[in-house]
């Protein structure tokens, strides 16, 4: 998805009645990983000589019309409804073997949307193939087919899966690197206006007004290449939450709503790591802003009667309030940031058509379940 924006005419899958644009097009390399990583499992697990095997794919996902709660994601830009995804859970892993003459039936269910699916698919290796759009039970083929191949013919079919998958893999992370600088700017508006909040109602000689919270373009980029790739001690934010979609029903969440939380829980704790911000920071700022104390004793006295596990000292207590200093940056307006001040509102149009209006939710709420 370009980062930029993008005259609205121009988008396909946001008519009444599409697959919503954008998540027809993760949820589908979502599924091309899966795929992949089934593969690789498979080809360490040969097929029994002299049997003719089909591999059959099963669809990680249905599609159904989108609910009243859906929001604006599940509104056609010119009028009418989306479809939007529901996960489907088989019996089976992703991507089976089937051998050839022994048809086997496999059930599934999925939850989400406000409906609760559920049926039976079943597995055949036969060279007949059938059209798998045939019959349907909410968007999922009543029949999957796999032409039976030998050995040889199934390990390349196999070997072709797993590359596939990887590719799918660079996909989804190129698709997000936009989505992780939006979230990082998105997370130093939010600093910046914690410290505005909190030390603008002090008297600057008592405790020292901080600038607002800057990084340079090199420190951002910096951040944003950890957050997308990780390092050598550990993976990146965007291959843990590749992962977590993975292990997701999302019966709860939809998989966009999923993706913006996690980005922009991750974008803030590497910006508060970045301005060298205490973990105790925020409540500090925010014990500063409700009981207007202009010391730093009187700070530490107020927050220490309201968290005395913490033992908040000077130390932690100026690192709250004076912003790390970034040698490369130029202190800037945050008004003058391309993100609205909502925290909630990218001009791209793809997000705004398919911005969820509850932003406001804890942002662990969603994610904790991934864990």
């Amino acid at each position: 998805m370009s980062a930029g924006r993008a005259p609205q005419t121009d988008l396909p899958g946001y008519a009444d009645g599409d697959r919503h644009g954008w998540l027809d097009t993760l949820c589908g390399r979502l599924e091309r990983i899966a795929v992949g990583k089934d593969a690789e499992q498979l080809l360490q697990d040969p097929a029994a000589p002299g049997s003719r095997r089909g591999l059959v794919t099963l669809p990680m996902w249905a599609w159904v019309p989108a609910g009243h709660r859906a929001g604006r994601k599940g509104r056609a830009l010119h009028g009418g409804t989306l479809m939007l995804p529901v996960r489907i859970v088989w019996d089976e892993t992703a991507l089976t073997r089937v051998v050839s003459g022994e048809p086997t039936a496999v059930g599934w269910k999925g939850q989400g949307q406000g409906r609760t699916l559920r049926g039976s698919t079943v597995l055949t290796a036969s060279a007949r193939l059938r059209d798998p759009s045939d019959t349907l039970q909410a968007g999922v083929p009543e029949v999957l087919n796999g032409r039976p191949v030998g050995a040889r013919l199934l390990r390349k079919q196999l070997t072709d899966l797993v590359e596939d998958g990887r590719a799918a893999w660079w996909e989804v992370v190129m698709d997000l690197e936009p989505w992780v600088d939006r979230s990082l700017r998105r997370a130093v508006s939010q600093m910046s206006n914690e410290f505005r909040s909190a030390t603008g109602s002090t008297d600057p000689d008592a405790v020292p007004n901080g600038h607002i919270v800057t990084l340079s373009e090199t420190s951002l980029e910096t951040i944003s290449t950890r957050l997308l790739l990780g390092s050598k001690e550990r993976a990146g934010t965007v291959e843990r939450l590749i992962n977590a979609c993975l292990r997701q029903n999302f019966s709860n969440v939809d998989p966009l709503k999923f993706i913006r939380v996690w980005l922009s829980r991750d974008a803030l704790e590497a910006v508060r790591a970045g301005v060298d911000d205490p973990k105790v920071g925020a409540k500090v700022r925010r014990v500063m802003e409700a009981s207007g104390a202009t010391t730093y004793k009187d700070l530490i006295e107020a927050y220490n009667a309201i968290y005395p596990k913490d033992q908040l000292g000077i130390g932690r207590a100026e690192r709250s309030i004076l912003v790390g200093t970034d040698p490369m940056a130029t202190v800037v307006n945050i008004d003058d940031l391309e993100v609205d001040q909502d925290h909630g509102r990218d001009h791209d149009p793809v997000l705004l058509a398919a911005q969820p209006p509850e932003e406001a939710q804890d942002l662990r709420s969603i994610t904790d379940r991934a864990a």
